[in-house]
């Protein structure tokens, strides 16, 4: 309440339908599918006498373990899909394939290609259904809000590049908030891999790598998800080993082994700090970046690399102050804990974004 006005006392403006709906996309293999699933939040407005449309559609992409279309009252991005459209705005939050209606596949988790694809399916449906059209300003193309933080950060960037690639005459995303967010995929995993083996040598990506979390984020979500859908050329016993990495993958990833050139092609292409920088030219976008350097889970490199690409190319702001303050210092000196810097910021980011569009 001290530290999140916004969060703390959203105030909204109208009460709030929220539906649990199925959608049809692509499937990792290609394969179409109608069992994706996604939450719809939207304001209710049949007991209003007065209903300005906004002018823009919120698309909110989740973080690690949420599942917004479960309607979980404790289930944070569903709690924020609510407060944005008690504000007056029709939310889409798309759950990644292996979560909600798909949770029996591993979660397609930080790839970045089928996971923006399946959000837009679904987003090109809501706007298209005339159901919804009530709530925002139907012109074409259709203004975009893009939230995300931490793994729904990445996805955020995600969506809006491919929205730029494939729908720029259906959408228009006039800005996106990412925060915390491992927009080098390869760099960050590669970070994890130095610290087991001791090569850090003050690489930004390793220097705050904890073991106990950061290697279980690999074993349990990146690399089964990557050896799963792709053509990586590996099995998991030759990458995972105990729960923990297998040494000999380790020293043939860092040791650029051809063997494991495919693997780390397909971090690269889920990482965005290697795009061309003019993809990202659009006069009409404004990106808000945050990111704490305090923070143990997801190293801070990743949103100055990304930040360092778009400067002079979008309008941007990089919120250097808003996870740094002396408050964030003494948290990160006061506890070990990996998480506890990186949801802090997340609650700074989300109240800061929300004031915004209040």
């Amino acid at each position: 309440e001290s530290e999140w006005d916004n969060l703390a006392n959203p105030a909204g403006l109208y009460d709030v339908v929220s539906q649990r709906v199925r959608y049809g996309s692509m499937q990792p293999d290609g394969v179409f599918s109608r069992e994706l699933t996604g939450l719809i939040a939207y304001p209710d407005v049949a007991a209003v006498s007065t209903f300005e449309k906004r002018t823009e559609v919120i698309l909110l992409t989740h973080a690690t373990g949420s599942t917004p279309s479960d309607l979980n009252e404790s289930d944070a991005w569903y709690i924020l899909a609510n407060l944005f459209a008690a504000q007056g705005y029709l939310v889409v939050a798309p759950d990644n394939y292996g979560r909600g209606g798909t949770s029996t596949f591993p979660e397609t988790y930080l790839q970045a290609n089928r996971t923006s694809l399946n959000a837009i399916a679904l987003l090109t449906g809501v706007v298209d259904d005339p159901a919804y059209a009530f709530a925002f300003d139907a012109s074409e193309p259709v203004g975009l809000n893009i939230i995300g933080y931490s793994q729904g950060g990445h996805s955020a960037i995600a969506s809006w590049l491919e929205i730029a690639r494939s729908h720029g005459s259906r959408f228009q995303t006039n800005s996106v908030s990412s925060g915390g967010a491992p927009l080098n995929l390869y760099r960050t995993v590669r970070g994890v891999m130095q610290h087991i083996e001791g090569s850090c040598d003050g690489d930004g990506y390793c220097a705050l790598v904890d073991s106990e979390t950061s290697v279980p984020f690999a074993t349990d979500r990146i690399l089964p998800a990557l050896i799963t859908y792709s053509d990586t050329g590996l099995s998991s016993d030759e990458v995972i080993d105990e729960g923990g990495l297998n040494p000999a993958f380790v020293s043939g990833f860092l040791g650029d082994d051809p063997a494991y050139d495919n693997i780390r092609m397909l971090m690269q292409l889920s990482s965005f700090t290697n795009v061309a920088s003019d993809v990202f030219s659009d006069a009409q976008v404004f990106v808000d970046l945050y990111h704490s350097e305090y923070d143990r889970l997801v190293p801070v490199d990743n949103t100055l690399e990304f930040a360092s690409l778009l400067n002079g190319n979008v309008a941007m702001t990089l919120h250097d102050d808003a996870c740094n303050s002396t408050a964030f210092r003494l948290l990160f000196e006061a506890t070990d804990k990996v998480g506890v810097v990186h949801t802090i910021c997340g609650l700074t980011v989300l109240d800061e974004v929300f004031s915004r569009l209040r």
